[in-house]
């Protein structure tokens, strides 16, 4: 994962320095990430009151900007999953953790803030499922349950952001277009689903 993170790193900055020249603008920074993420379709799967979770992320962008139009690719290392009860009215915590890849096309309606929308793709790097009553994990530990779940998930993304001098803020939605549910034992169609907003800082800008 170390290695393709490199080289996925190596590769934005090289796309992005090389047309840099040609455009009007041009940003590579950090971003912090916060989320309210949930899996769509977990109430068909025999549990009960599925709620939203609140989570976190970090991640790299890079924003070309060639006039009224700007490209966005970032890496994100992002926290989701769900809360739920089961039968038995116990309550769970759903815990995954993918590395995802956007590629937002950005319109500028004036100068420093657009409407954006793009895919994503993204990789499934962990997954377990634990009792909310035991956060400490005393009783009985996380369950690893990332064999419930494909290891990939493909969707799109729209939102909002602003270009502010070094920031960079975004607000987007971010739908699955894929079913993720790999269980055995169900056959309900899961998709992830995330609310996110981001406030990233440049170390590289050129305006």
């Amino acid at each position: 994962m170390k290695k393709l993170f490199t080289i996925l790193l190596t590769g934005l900055m090289i796309v992005g320095m090389t047309i840099q020249s040609h455009s009007q603008g041009f940003q590579f920074g950090i971003k912090g990430l916060a989320q309210v993420s949930s899996i769509h379709g977990l109430d068909d799967t025999g549990v009960s009151d599925a709620k939203s979770k609140i989570t976190t992320g970090i991640g790299l962008f890079a924003t070309i900007k060639l006039s009224k139009i700007g490209v966005q690719p970032e890496l994100q290392l992002l926290k989701q999953g769900s809360k739920f009860e089961d039968s038995g009215g116990t309550e769970y915590n759903q815990k995954m953790t993918y590395f995802k890849v956007p590629v937002m096309i950005n319109l500028y309606i004036v100068k420093q803030f657009h409407l954006e929308a793009g895919p994503y793709f993204g990789v499934l790097l962990a997954a377990e499922q634990k009792l909310t009553s035991d956060p400490l994990n005393l009783g009985t530990g996380p369950i690893d349950n990332k064999d419930n779940f494909k290891s990939t998930d493909v969707g799109i993304a729209a939102g909002v952001g602003a270009d502010i001098k070094r920031l960079n803020l975004s607000f987007r939605y971010m739908l699955g277009l894929t079913d993720i549910n790999d269980s055995s034992g169900t056959t309900e169609k899961l998709k992830n689903g995330i609310f996110q907003f981001g406030i990233g800082i440049s170390i590289i800008n050129k305006d």
